[in-house]
Formats: structure tokens, C-alpha cells, sequence
């Protein structure tokens, strides 16, 4: 059985790693400040105090309560329908790898929030202003984004397969490596959107203007659109295995019962 001073150790050499990390990890911070504090360990609080900046401490402290609250916070709905609750409001929270799946974000003010790495599966978030949001490499699949607001949001390599787009704004957003498969993005107005690389094979493009996007490498297999999506002017989707609609394929939102 450990002794506190072999305990204490491990615990400084965990301080180290964290600290000496390219991205220091407000998670690895936050734990190790409340075990120093918990266990009264003033070499690993001094030590944290000297070799973890400042800002990064305060960041780290706005993390862990930020986490605390989101159970109070966020209500969960059920997949295959919604109650109205209060709209939670968060704008520029911390929620960096948060595990949210089937949250209720509906009409919610989360303007600049990061949440990058987190899981929103199956998540309600109809008409929820996400401006300048940070949500790279979120899980996003199967999410109810309809008419929310992502203008200038970075979604990078953000996981949406079957997510419900429709109407949705993301004037400006990036979109790079982003997986839309299966997504029902009717409607949407890519304005100055980034969409390189990004997969959108088997997505419901009706009515979606590409008109202001950037597509290089763009994945459009079996991907349905109609004489009314725009596209580039000389971009041929056709030859990136996009199908045009004979007008008998079924058009609506897949919504939840699709995941």
C-alpha cells in the first residue's frame, strides 16, 4: 500500500507531464489543484503555483466549475421527442471534451463557447446561437441544429453525420474535414464557408446554395441534390458522385429516428 509521501510523488510527477504538455490540459490542472488542496500537499500546490501560468490556473478553476454545473445546467431530452425547459445560457464557457449527448440546448446563448473534443450526440440545439463557437472534433452526429446560429464557428473534423441542418446559418464557417454523412442540410446558405475535405456523402442537399464556399476536396458521394441547390460557378457535382434528383426520392428532414 501506497504511503502518502510515495502518493505525493506520483502525484508531482503527474504535475510535471501536465505541465510540461505543448497544450497544457485544463482537466490535468483542475484535478491536480483540488487534490492539493484536498490532501493540504503545499509542495504540489507551490509547484503548480510556479511552473502553471497564471491565466491557465484561473482558466483551469473556471473549467472544474463550469463542470459542476452543466448537471444543473443542461437538461436532457429524449431522443425521439422534446419538452421545453429553461434555455441554459453560457456564452464563452469552457466545456473543452464535456460528454453533453442528448443535452438540451434549444434557443441557448453559447456565443464563442469551447467546445472542442466534447459529445453532443443527439443533442437539441434548434435556434441555439452558437457564433464563434469552437466545436472541433465535437461529436455532433444525429444533433437537432436547425435554424441555429454558427456564423464564424470552427468545425473542424466536427462529427454531423445525420445531423439536421436545415435552415441552419454558418456564414463564415469552418467546416474543414467535417463529416455530414447522411446529414439533412436543406436550405443552408454556405456563405464564405470552408468545406475542404469535408464529406457529405449520402447528405439531402435540397435547396442548399454553394454558391460562396470553398469545396476543394469535397466528398459528394450518392449525395441528393435538386435543380434547386447552387453550386459554384464551373463546379460539377456529378463528377464528385453527387446525384441529381428525379423528384421521387423522399426530401425530408431525417430528424432523430434516422440514428
Amino acid at each position: 500500500m501506497l504511503n502518502d509521501d510515495s502518493l505525493l510523488n506520483i502525484y508531482l510527477e503527474h504535475a510535471r507531464h501536465c505541465a510540461h504538455q505543448p497544450h497544457v490540459s485544463l482537466e490535468c490542472v483542475s484535478h491536480l489543484w483540488q487534490v492539493a488542496h484536498r490532501e493540504r500537499w503545499e509542495v504540489l500546490k507551490v509547484y503548480l503555483w510556479d511552473a502553471i501560468p497564471r491565466n491557465v490556473l484561473r482558466q483551469a478553476d473556471q473549467w472544474a466549475l463550469n463542470m459542476a454545473l452543466l448537471p444543473h445546467l443542461v437538461w436532457p431530452h429524449e431522443p425521439y421527442g422534446h419538452e421545453s425547459h429553461p434555455s441554459p445560457n453560457l456564452p464563452g464557457a469552457d466545456l473543452r471534451f464535456a460528454q453533453l449527448p442528448y443535452a438540451d440546448f434549444g434557443m441557448s446563448r453559447l456565443e464563442r463557447v469551447n467546445l472542442s473534443g466534447a459529445v453532443l450526440k443527439g443533442a437539441y440545439l434548434f435556434w441555439a446561437k452558437l457564433r464563434g463557437a469552437n466545436l472541433s472534433r465535437a461529436d455532433l452526429s444525429c444533433t437537432e441544429l436547425r435554424m441555429a446560429e454558427l456564423n464564424g464557428a470552427d468545425l473542424t473534423e466536427a462529427n454531423l453525420s445525420r445531423a439536421s441542418l436545415g435552415g441552419t446559418h454558418l456564414d463564415g464557417a469552418v467546416l474543414k474535414g467535417a463529416n455530414l454523412t447522411g446529414a439533412y442540410v436543406g436550405g443552408v446558405v454556405f456563405n464564405q464557408t470552408d468545406l475542404t475535405n469535408a464529406n457529405l456523402s449520402s447528405a439531402h442537399l435540397v435547396g442548399a446554395n454553394f454558391e460562396g464556399a470553398q469545396l476543394d476536396g469535397i466528398q459528394l458521394t450518392e449525395t441528393l441534390y435538386d435543380p434547386d441547390t447552387l453550386w459554384p460557378e464551373g463546379f460539377d457535382p456529378d463528377a464528385h458522385g453527387a446525384i441529381r434528383s428525379t423528384g421521387n426520392e423522399p426530401w425530408g428532414d431525417p430528424g432523430a429516428d434516422r440514428c
